[in-house]
């Protein structure tokens, strides 16, 4: 066997931000107008910057570069070419890139490159704001005092499907004299853009992590209830904990304007809780303060800070609307302290998919409720707890059991805080299991009323509306998931509500890019993979369908034979058809081992 050829180069991967959503309003356009932005703006520069594109795919680019220094002004041009030629469209339909650049070893094939070079600048990639560049250590090293641009640190990031951590820095080119303002990346909303950072635990006990992310996610609930600000879910800004203390690169990442950081110290029942709301286009302070109470008045803390925000940046929002924040006090502060416990346990269950994790968190949920039937965290918490319970115990015995004890905890919310969203957004969730789309759908578009920056809402939204047949409102709202959460770890969810929605739209060639994109974020996101099997099996690409059947045939067997048993979520039976229908094209020879 020869021996592989590998050199060091500088890998620019480069993205189109929204591309989905760009293609469903106009596709013809969109297709039209990133073709002339490769030949007349992309190409050129590349040539111009001494780099060789190696293969683009849809809207993305790999270009290899022989230095640093060339890779990091051929995307500064790029960057600025890009907000030249499009600064007289509408904002809605303009093109805008991400940039990732990475300087590493890469193995060089048939003019293609492979390697852990080339994988880091993906998740770069991702990493960039719109029309941003962001950029390993490696590259900053070289390209540091050399370069036009000004680099921001991101601090020490873990990328996905990388091993190890990677030092990132961020740049923005100032391409105001182009027509294009240089703020839309840090605030490229119509309204007030906020993200609540993880607050500092300053007590020194790590057991109390729990108490303080709860505290900084009720506070992340309580402004994302207005539909006058846009709030980046906690799953993103939460994201880059401890990572830095550059809170400009931060908003630039997240895409907004404004910031708020606390920090939360507790001894025993007393609490002191600290926040300040940072402006990040300008790094000024706006409003600080800092609250020592005791644990029973928590509630009335965090509300407290919601309204100053609100007051803050978006003072035009009625009294009337900002009372919208106050919610029903628990009764027993050890329910409360429970349920936080139960929601955290729950969620990390659910990222490493480990059931017996969400099993004890069930059971802390259940606790709580026990201490106070009437607490709404603690009934959160248990219907919280007890549907992420059912999704992944899907196909065992007692299945229904716990989706009831679900479905009965979400409905007591309803009745005790009928404001509350997430009460409405696990209702709907139940009825999708339980096959009543109707049902789901009127829970979750009223889920979504009362709060509409809840990205879980937002996601099985998208869901039920694919099931019915509505795919325009589905990619509508996948899309403002990924825009809303950049980082979210169950961002793949969104990406598979985009595939699902091609499939049904009769555009399998899409929903299988968008399927590969769940796959590439979730190795393990087995509703990927079906999906993937289908679209696949309508293009004609046989083999690479049988594989993913295959795959979920060795992983998820119940969940294969169920759905080609024709078992589905559907409530039009025409598109359920037509998806048992692909999924059996797909399987070929495997249909009769997959049969129930």
């Amino acid at each position: 066997m020869e021996p592989l050829d590998r050199k060091l180069a500088a890998i620019l991967c480069a993205d189109l931000a929204g591309y989905g959503r760009l293609m469903g309003d106009d596709e013809d356009g969109t297709v039209t107008a990133l073709e002339r932005l490769r030949q007349q703006v992309v190409e050129p520069t590349i040539r111009r910057h001494r780099g060789r594109l190696v293969k683009t795919a849809g809207d993305g680019f790999l270009v290899a570069f022989g230095s640093a220094l060339d890779a990091v002004r051929c995307a500064d041009e790029w960057q600025r070419g890009v907000a030249a030629d499009t600064a007289s469209m509408p904002a809605a339909r303009r093109l805008v890139f991400r940039i990732g650049i990475n300087l590493g070893d890469v193995i060089e094939r048939d003019g293609d490159v492979f390697g852990d070079g080339v994988n880091v600048a993906a998740r770069l990639q991702e990493l960039a704001a719109p029309g941003g560049i962001a950029v390993s250590d490696a590259v900053y090293q070289q390209v540091a005092g050399r370069s036009a641009l000004g680099f921001a640190e991101l601090g020490p990031c873990a990328l996905k499907n990388i091993a190890r951590e990677i030092r990132v820095w961020s740049a923005a080119p100032d391409v105001a004299a182009a027509g294009t303002p240089r703020d839309p990346p840090l605030s490229g909303w119509d309204k007030p853009s906020i993200a609540v950072l993880a607050f500092t635990n300053l007590g020194g006990d790590p057991a109390q992590e729990y108490f303080t992310d709860g505290i900084a996610e009720d506070i992340v609930t309580a402004l994302s209830h207005f539909r006058e600000l846009a709030v980046i879910a906690g799953e993103s800004s939460f994201a880059i904990k401890g990572k830095t203390a550059n809170l400009r690169a931060v908003a630039r990442h997240l895409g907004v304007r404004y910031v708020l950081t606390g920090s939360v110290r507790r001894g025993g029942e007393r609490v002191r809780i600290a926040v300040q709301l940072i402006d990040a286009a300008s790094g000024e302070q706006i409003w600080a303060e800092s609250f020592d109470r005791t644990l029973d008045d928590i509630f009335a803390v965090q509300d407290e800070i919601a309204r100053q925000v609100v007051a803050t940046i978006a003072p035009e929002i009625t009294r009337a609307e900002q009372r919208r924040i106050g919610r029903l006090p628990p009764q027993a502060l050890r329910a409360y302290d429970l349920a936080l416990q139960a929601l955290a346990l729950g969620r990390q269950g659910r990222r490493c998919a480990d059931v017996e994790v969400v099993e004890q968190a069930a059971a802390l949920a259940e606790r709580a409720a026990t201490v106070d039937p009437t607490s709404p965290p603690a009934l959160q918490s248990l219907a919280c707890t007890h549907t992420i319970l059912a999704d992944m115990r899907y196909f065992a015995p007692g299945w229904r059991v716990i989706l009831d004890k679900a479905y009965a905890a979400a409905d007591a919310l309803c009745r005790l805080d009928p404001t509350n969203a997430v009460a409405y957004r696990l209702l709907g969730h139940v009825a999708i299991n339980r096959r009543q789309p109707q049902e789901a759908l009127a829970h979750l578009r009223h889920a979504h009323e009362l709060n509409p920056n809840d990205t879980e809402t937002l996601r099985m939204l998208a869901w039920a509306e694919n099931n019915l047949g509505l795919t325009a409102d589905a990619k509508r709202h996948a899309e403002f998931t990924l825009r809303l959460s950049p980082q979210d770890p169950a961002r793949c969810t969104a990406y598979w509500a985009l595939a699902f929605a091609a499939f049904l739209d009769d555009k399998p060639a899409e929903g299988a890019r968008w399927a590969r994109q769940a796959i590439e974020d979730n190795p393990d996101f087995y509703y990927g993979y079906a999906i993937l099997a289908a679209c696949l099996a309508e293009v004609g690409e046989a083999d690479a369908a049988r594989d993913a059947i295959a795959f979920l045939l060795q992983r998820q067997g119940p969940y294969i034979r169920s759905r080609l048993a024709g078992n589905n979520f559907f409530g039009v039976p025409d598109l359920g058809r037509k998806y048992t229908a692909a999924l059996r094209r797909a399987a070929g020879p495997l249909h009769t081992e997959l049969e129930p």
